[in-house]
């Protein structure tokens, strides 16, 4: 079973470790491929009428990827978007069964493996995680950890995670348990107090729960965001 905090922890690490006047996008979305063992990858939204909106990508080969798909309207995060359920291409040095995306993508970046995961947030798919390696390469995490990856990236994009958040910090002695909460993650993680609350909500995300709800487990004790935490 997925330690959903522990991945967060994690996620959180490797955030920390960007240059944080870098777009909270473009940090997650590389600190989501670093956590996977990919290469690099891509966030797109796709909760939105209309074409799928790329929100950031890590570098060229990211870039042709979500491009192609836009193109041809298929692909690895077109399938994950909708089925809800990680989707793979890989991309030989072979020609592979007719796949206008695979000749595509061949002629522009060369072999390569392109695995999407759907971000699932309140049970609906906000948008994709795709993240790309070599062909031959396999990513360091098993499907259901890089499904709590993706769900908790979700998470954190949301700036309004429900209506209970709005109320709870309209209040001085609500936002003073924000503000220590916010400053317990800090510490724990080593982020900036942004990133704080914005893995605070993401947490929040993923366990179903309130903000309100994380903000208490934590001036309680009952929650740590720290690597090797095992709170539930």
């Amino acid at each position: 079973m997925v330690n959903d905090v522990s991945v967060l922890a994690e996620l959180a690490l490797y955030v920390a470790r960007l240059p944080p006047e870098n777009p909270l996008a473009l940090r997650l979305c590389s600190a989501g491929a670093t956590l996977l063992g990919a290469s690099g990858g891509s966030l797109t939204l796709t909760s939105t009428p209309g074409a799928p909106f790329v929100l950031a990508t890590t570098d060229r080969v990211a870039e042709q990827v979500e491009s192609l798909q836009e193109v041809l309207g298929a692909g690895p995060r077109v399938e994950a978007q909708r089925t809800a359920r990680p989707a793979t291409l890989v991309v030989g040095d072979a020609p592979d069964a007719p796949s206008s995306l695979a000749q595509e993508l061949r002629a522009a970046v060369g072999p390569l493996r392109v695995s999407s995961f759907p971000m699932l947030v309140a049970g609906a798919v906000l948008g994709v995680l795709s993240v790309h390696t070599p062909s031959e390469a396999r990513l360091t995490r098993q499907d259901d950890e890089a499904l709590v990856v993706a769900s908790i990236i979700g998470g954190a994009l949301l700036r309004d995670v429900d209506d209970d958040s709005s109320t709870m910090l309209s209040g001085w002695p609500a936002r003073a348990r924000v503000h220590q909460a916010t400053g317990m993650v800090i510490a724990q993680l080593r982020v900036s107090p942004d990133d704080a609350l914005t893995l605070i909500r993401a947490h929040a995300y993923a366990q179903g729960t309130t903000v309100a709800a994380v903000v208490s487990d934590l001036l309680d004790g009952r929650l740590v965001l720290g690597p090797g935490d095992t709170s539930t």
